[in-house]
Formats: C-alpha cells, structure tokens, sequence
C-alpha cells in the first residue's frame, strides 16, 4: 500500500543534526529525521511543519529547501508500505526537545541524539534513513550558500537482516551507542520506581544476548490510545538508557516512520 510522508532534517550551527531513534521489523532499530505520515489534503512541506512541531515542540522552525526524495518498504500498524518522503532542510540551535514526551511514547520514538557529521559516516553507525543521509548532508555542506539541487533516490530496498535474522532488539554498536546512552538523549514522562531486590544487578537489556530487562528499576506504562485507536493495547516497557525496548521489537507505531 502506497503511503506519504516527510520530514524536516535540522542542522545546528556546528552541522550536527537531530535524528531521533525507532525500531521496526525490517531494519530494527535505526535513526530518522523528525516527520511522518501525510494527513489527508496536506502537501509535503506542511505535513513536514505540522511534524516539525509535534515532535520537537519548536514552533520557530519551518522546512525550507527540499533535499531528498525516497521510497522503502516497512510495516505501519500491521500493514506493509511502501512509503514515499519528502525531506526538506531546515537550520537551528542545538537544544533539547521541548514539552513532546507524551507523542514520543505514543509514536513509538524512543530517544533522540545530535549526530555530529564523523558519527553519521562511522562504519559502525546505526542505520539511518534514508541510508545515505550522510553523504546528503556532506552535500549540503558543501553547496552552501548555493541552492541545493535535490537528489531522487528512488526505491531504496532494506538492507538483509543480520545473519538471516532481524535484529529488532539490538543494541546500537560503536559512536551510536554512546549517542543512545547520553542522558539527555531519552525523553519520556517520570518512570514508575519499583523496588529494586537486594542483589539485583543493572537492566540485563543491555546485554545484546538479552531481550528483556530482568531489572525491577524503571517500568513505563506505554498507552497510544490518545493518539490511534488501532495501536497497541498498553504494555510495559523496559525504559533503560540503552534504548533497548522488549515491548516495540519487531513493530512500530504512530507515524514517525
């Protein structure tokens, strides 16, 4: 099923760029630009600013010149895709997100980095998309102030799982992981503290051969209901600094992605 979308790539003063992180079945866990799904009669650009805003609470920021075009194939709400983006360019202090912790639960966004350019062409990065958002962005760089002539990537097939097997639930590798594990990078509301048994080691989660958090530290109550009724019903997720989350490997939700 064919599907629109778009999305604003922020650069700050230094070239860094905000990427927020996700998780599906296809890739497993990757970074995009903030965006997502066309609401009926928007066009690229203002589905790009209603996004923009919703996913970073900065309202003094507008797309401006489109970048890149591209199409891939993912799951949205059980239904396989074929997605169609717009991605726009925009410029911006580097800062923190605003009040937005309540739609990053719900679409499933589960943290957020400022990537310097040597961390998005690290070898050991995670995916990105689209895949060459590097060499877009060093692009970019280098028109400047010229126009930037827009690239149309086409049909970007995903890339094979790992060994035969999705990796969903992976931890990020190399410069990725310590962008993941930033105490700044993951927003969401205040955790429900559970006691913690004497003895009891750190979240598990953060082990690549564990897919569940044996930790009795920080649950969150994850509900979408605000937001799509046809989401999940609430579960509980691991909400540990590495990202991991148990509850989303293998799906996402919401129209982040």
């Amino acid at each position: 099923m064919p599907r629109q979308a778009a999305r604003t790539v922020v650069l700050s003063p230094d070239g860094e760029v905000l990427l927020f992180r996700s998780d599906n079945s296809e890739v497993g866990l990757h970074w995009n630009a903030p965006g997502g799904g066309l609401e009926p009669g928007e066009s690229p650009i203002e589905g790009a600013l209603r996004e923009l805003h919703e996913e970073t609470g900065w309202t003094d920021l507008r797309p401006g010149a489109l970048i890149c075009t591209w199409e891939h194939d993912f799951t949205w709400h059980g239904t396989p895709v074929r997605q169609h983006e717009h991605i726009f360019l925009t410029h911006g202090p580097r800062r923190e997100p605003g009040d937005v912790a309540a739609v990053h639960r719900i679409d499933g966004i589960l943290g957020w980095h400022w990537w310097t350019p040597a961390e998005l062409a690290a070898p050991d990065a995670d995916p990105l998309w689209p895949p060459n958002l590097s060499s877009l962005l060093t692009a970019v760089r280098a028109a400047a102030p010229d126009p930037i002539e827009p690239v149309h990537l086409g049909y970007v097939p995903n890339p094979a799982p790992e060994g035969g097997r999705l990796t969903a639930a992976r931890p990020p590798d190399g410069r990725a992981a310590r962008a993941a594990t930033e105490p700044v990078q993951r927003i969401g509301r205040r955790p429900l503290r559970r006691p913690r048994a004497a003895g009891s080691s750190a979240c598990q989660s953060r082990n690549p051969s564990s897919r569940s958090c044996t930790a009795s530290g920080l649950i969150t109550t994850d509900s979408r209901a605000e937001r799509s009724s046809s989401g999940p019903s609430p579960v509980e997720r691991c909400n540990c600094s590495v990202g991991t989350d148990t509850a989303m490997a293998g799906r996402h939700s919401g129209s982040t992605t």
